[in-house]
């Protein structure tokens, strides 16, 4: 067996025990469970809420409870930031193992087999930055989604990243001043974040659309 396919296989049996193993929707459920799993470990806090947050986006939980309960953890700032962080590091992790455990396989099986499939992954290849910005900006597509199916394309690491970067902070803000909202009921400071991310990456979102389509 080759290291690629170990690499596979081990990914799915770790994403088949975990999810047998933790009742995720307890904790998706109620974000302060988090907050209170992490809060006790004062000095660590920041990288064992980074690393969690990583982890659970690598197993395909949803990231956004965690998001917000950085929030609560620590306000929306060191909130957003930590989470963010979480959000790039989990969507490298998983384009490494897609891309290094399906190229010559399922991802070469694809391109071969789907003649509109490969069209459309080539020019992934060549646009893919505005390609993850948009998808991350889209407020009906999940992250953990876009994460999985993006490595299937010829999309580079790199625009990966700033796309992801950058995609991956109006909703980011939003859910971290969430949780901060809850933790100090500052009404007037949530609101403003609401309305600033809202008309940036409303701005973002059209002028990138329309240079897509126009293209």
């Amino acid at each position: 067996m080759s290291l690629r396919t170990l690499v596979l296989v081990f990914f799915v049996l770790l994403l088949i025990g975990a999810w047998l193993i933790f009742d995720w929707q307890l904790y998706l459920d109620d974000p302060g469970l988090i907050r209170d799993a992490i809060a006790a470990h004062k000095i660590w806090a920041p990288l064992i809420f980074l690393l969690m947050h990583a982890v659970v986006e690598i197993l395909l939980v949803p990231g956004s409870p965690f998001t917000v309960a950085g929030g609560l953890l620590f306000g929306t700032l060191l909130g957003s930031v930590y989470s963010l962080v979480a959000s790039i590091l989990a969507s490298m992790i998983l384009f490494w193992i897609i891309r290094y455990s399906g190229e010559q396989t399922f991802i070469l099986y694809l391109h071969n087999r789907f003649e509109r499939f490969r069209k459309y992954s080539e020019g992934f290849g060549h646009d893919g930055f505005r390609v993850v910005l948009i998808a991350r900006l889209l407020p009906f597509a999940p992250n953990n989604v876009v994460s999985v199916a993006l490595p299937f394309t010829r999309i580079s690491g790199r625009d990966l990243f700033w796309g992801t970067l950058l995609g991956n902070i109006p909703s980011t803000l939003v859910l971290s001043g969430a949780g901060s909202l809850l933790a100090t009921e500052e009404i007037g400071y949530f609101a403003l974040i609401i309305a600033a991310v809202s008309v940036a990456s409303g701005l973002i979102f059209f002028y990138k659309w329309k240079f897509v389509s126009h293209k």
